[in-house]
């Protein structure tokens, strides 16, 4: 399960970091509605939000994402 995981964050890499901002920003000022929607579209699959939650904790800890306490941003480094 976890290489399938692997293979869409590699194979949709930069579509993902794009969706979040440059600079570190909060976390109520981003709207999470477009990053939810092309999530689904690139086939990441949740149906509540706990489920939402844990993917974007798998998107921090691949270091797709980068977060600083409530704050967030793309990681600009290629990680795949």
């Amino acid at each position: 399960m976890s290489e399938l995981i692997d293979q869409k964050l590699a194979k949709h890499e930069t579509a993902i970091k794009e969706l979040f901002p440059d600079t570190f920003t909060h976390i109520a000022n981003i709207n999470t509605l477009p990053i939810r929607f092309n999530l689904k579209l690139m086939g990441f699959d949740y149906r509540s939000e706990e489920e939402f939650a844990s993917l974007m904790a798998m998107l921090e800890i691949k270091k797709l994402i980068l977060r600083d306490g409530m704050m967030l941003k793309r990681n600009h480094r290629q990680v795949y």
